[in-house]
């Protein structure tokens, strides 16, 4: 695979990542703390949460094979 081909992928990565992480941190935010004030360590525990477990779902998915 060449570097041109991974560069359109990386990029798209780079800003869809991101923006979903936003909104499932906010869905998970509203559902379960919806009547709590706002903390900042509560902020930085649902978003490594949300990496993480993204991160290992992408790692332990297998890759198709393309003939």
């Amino acid at each position: 695979m060449s570097t041109t081909s991974t560069s359109p992928m990386f990029r798209s990565l780079l800003t869809s990542v991101p923006l979903e992480n936003y909104v499932c941190r906010e869905v998970i935010e509203d559902y379960f703390f919806k009547d709590k004030p706002f903390s900042q360590r509560r902020h930085v525990i649902v978003t490594s949460l949300v990496v993480f477990t993204t991160m290992g779902s992408g790692s332990i998915t297998p890759r198709s094979s393309r003939s």
